[in-house]
Formats: structure tokens, sequence, C-alpha cells
């Protein structure tokens, strides 16, 4: 049987304050149907990932004013290519 990719990448919370980072944008959740332990990543400097938490990094200005912050959040369990998934902040 193949290996497949993890699922049902999610993020708990879309909102986020405006402000100065650090600080929690959320929990990151997925599902791997093989079990395999999945590995978090995300495209921008802007974001941390700490375990299965996204943050605003550290100096990062937040303003939504007329906008909204784009995390691009891959998973990985180290066997498939990595599953990206688009989040908007607002």
């Amino acid at each position: 049987m193949a290996n497949l990719p993890p699922i049902g990448l999610a993020l708990s919370s879309p909102s986020i304050p405006e402000g100065i980072g650090p600080f929690l944008v959320g929990t990151l959740s997925a599902f791997d149907p093989d079990g395999d332990a999945i590995v978090w990543s995300v495209s921008s400097p802007d974001f941390t990932i700490i375990g299965n938490q996204l943050f605003i990094s550290a100096g990062v200005l937040v303003d939504l004013e007329g906008s909204s912050v784009i995390a691009y959040v891959s998973a990985s369990d180290g066997v498939n290519p990595d599953v990206t998934e688009v989040f908007p902040l607002t």
C-alpha cells in the first residue's frame, strides 16, 4: 500500500490582532493517514512555527487596514511532497 500525504490542514483561528509580533496566530492541525509524524513549515519570515503553533514573528508589524495577511503553511510527513494550505488572516 502506498504511503499517503497529510490531509485536512487547518488553523484554529484565522483572526489576528493588529500590532507588533511576536504573538500567537493559532494552532495548526492535520491528519496523516499512515500515522507519520507531521513537520510544519511556513514560506515567510513574517511567521514562525513552534511545534504546531503559528506565530507572527518578533518585530513584524501587522496592519490590517484594508488588507489581510496571508500565511502559506506546509505539512510534511517526510515521505511525500509537502502539502501546502493558504490561510488568509484577518
